[in-house]
């Protein structure tokens, strides 16, 4: 089952910011869910920010209670990711480690790699180059 999120802004409404060296309209997020047997994954396209934040908390909060203790987060479609992101990702693992359950971070776009990097958060979570290597990691514990 795949579920489907797009955050933009309301019809008519236009705002501009100055991003990536040029005016751009107010970003978007797509949030792309999709259940396996015992993981799920969850693919992000578009700015991970404090606008997009409250619809991914809310996706990784049902996802939490919906006891689904594997979760593989696809970042290939980020274009930005900010620290609310980040928080938002270092969260998720904690609350998912807690309840029992392990994060892993799939397909990491170039900006996201950088930011990871920077923040010295390569080492905590769990990278892979692929959905795929994540799911077979999951299924070889």
């Amino acid at each position: 089952m795949a579920v489907t999120l797009q955050l933009s802004p309301p019809p008519g409404e236009k705002k501009a910011f100055f991003a990536h060296g040029r005016w751009q309209s107010t970003p978007s997020m797509e949030i792309i869910e999709e259940r396996f047997s015992e993981s799920t994954v969850v693919r992000l396209r578009g700015d991970v920010d404090l606008q997009s934040f409250p619809a991914l908390k809310e996706v990784l909060n049902r996802i939490l209670s919906e006891e689904c203790r594997r979760v593989v987060v696809n970042l290939q479609g980020v274009i930005l990711i900010s620290s609310t992101g980040i928080g938002a990702l270092v969260g998720f693992k904690r609350d998912l480690e807690q309840a029992g359950g392990a994060l892993a971070l799939a397909s990491l776009s170039p900006i996201c790699v950088r930011v990871l990097d920077l923040l010295r958060l390569d080492d905590i979570f769990d990278i892979y180059e692929s959905e795929q290597d994540a799911l077979a990691a999951f299924d070889s514990v």
